[in-house]
């Protein structure tokens, strides 16, 4: 499953665009513009739906624009892939991040519970640590 991080300032709305028929009848709200939008097949239901809002004829304009030129399709979906690939580099940058602050607590855990003379079997196991890298701080410690 994807994982996406949203800042705090975000407002996420879901659309079942399923449900598209039954808002056709209801009464004309923002949402129920967004959801007949996303929903229309045929360039009349486009239209239509941009007449409500200019933030849909907007939308509108986008897709026209990107449908009709095969070079803006692709570039926008070239920025969407590069958008993509940098959040995936920032996710791993900082999971690599909280991994070597783990491995750090642990391992001046692991120094505290060597001078406590706790056994490297119990500070593996406390820690997390595998042996050698236990027997590495206990001859750093030494030294």
């Amino acid at each position: 499953a994807n994982k996406m991080v949203y800042p705090d300032s975000s407002e996420i709305h879901i659309l079942e665009v399923q449900k598209a028929e039954k808002a056709k009848n209801a009464k004309d709200s923002a949402l129920v513009n967004w959801l007949k939008f996303f929903a229309a097949e045929t360039k009349e239901e486009f239209e239509m739906a941009a007449h409500t809002s200019s933030s849909i004829a907007k939308a509108w304009g986008i897709v026209q624009h990107l449908s009709g030129d095969e070079k803006a399709r692709m570039i926008a979906e070239y920025e969407e892939m590069a958008r993509r690939d940098q959040e995936d580099r920032l996710m791993g940058a900082r999971r690599e991040g909280e991994l070597a602050g783990k491995l750090e607590a642990n391992q001046v855990i692991a120094r505290n519970l060597l001078k406590k003379n706790f056994s490297w079997d119990d500070v593996a196991e406390i820690t997390g640590l595998s042996l050698n890298e236990i027997k590495e701080l206990s001859q750093k410690n030494t030294h």
